[in-house]
């Protein structure tokens, strides 16, 4: 049932969001929600109990297995798997930013305005964060599945990415 419930999201994400921009809004407030968790799970991590007002969470000495952060998900396992997802898609619209950029730039008349260079530093300072919180939140849930994993990706990806920043001026953009 996951797999035909993920092709079912697929199928009408794919017809709502049409544009990259909409993309781009999705994604976002997916790691605005990330971030969030990270920083709950920072201070469960720290045994800080600042949110009293939310009984729901799990805290370190209650029910979470061996010091492990779960944040308000509960299960440090499936959070591990969300602050890894997120940590993908926060450098993914980071380089995107970056690739984009540049096409627009060499195709406009070398003006941008100053408002849009300080809102794309800003997105990328929110990527960055984003990225960093969501590393240490999944490094602090203990899953070794995610840790594995992202592991294994960094080291795949970044002689690849790598390779193709080399050769960007050859290599079509995917978007």
């Amino acid at each position: 049932w996951d797999l035909i419930h993920w092709l079912a999201v697929v199928l009408i994400a794919s017809t709502v969001l049409r544009t990259y921009g909409s993309w781009k809004t999705l994604f976002n407030w997916n790691l605005g929600v990330a971030v969030v968790l990270g920083v709950i799970a920072m201070f469960q991590s720290l045994g800080w109990d600042w949110l009293p007002f939310l009984p729901s969470i799990v805290w370190l000495d209650s029910t979470s297995p061996a010091g492990r952060v779960s944040s308000t998900i509960g299960n440090p396992s499936f959070f591990g798997a969300y602050m890894l997802v997120s940590i993908f898609i926060s450098f993914a619209l980071l380089l995107q930013s970056f690739v984009r950029n540049e096409a627009e730039d060499n195709a406009a008349d070398q003006s941008p305005e100053k408002s849009n260079r300080h809102s794309l530093w800003l997105q990328r300072s929110f990527w960055i964060v984003a990225a960093g919180i969501s590393t240490y939140a999944m490094f602090e849930s203990g899953t070794r599945g995610a840790i594995i994993a992202f592991g294994l990706t960094v080291a795949l990806i970044l002689p690849a990415t790598a390779l193709i920043w080399a050769n960007r001026s050859t290599v079509k953009p995917i978007l």
